[in-house]
């Protein structure tokens, strides 16, 4: 039982980084921004993730 534990989250940390390695980031500031804009008359769709870190 101890090792599947271990060996699942190897996995979800190996699918993690897969992920980072592509480089699609959002800021701080335009998930702050995003966030703020919640319940507000112009409330803004959510920050979409570019392809270059910030």
């Amino acid at each position: 039982m101890m090792l599947e534990s271990k060996a699942a989250k190897r996995a979800a940390i190996d699918a993690a980084v897969e992920k980072a390695d592509l480089g699609k980031f959002i800021t701080a500031d335009e998930m702050n921004t995003w966030i703020d804009s919640w319940d507000t008359e112009n409330e803004l769709s959510a920050p979409v993730a570019s392809g270059q870190s910030k």
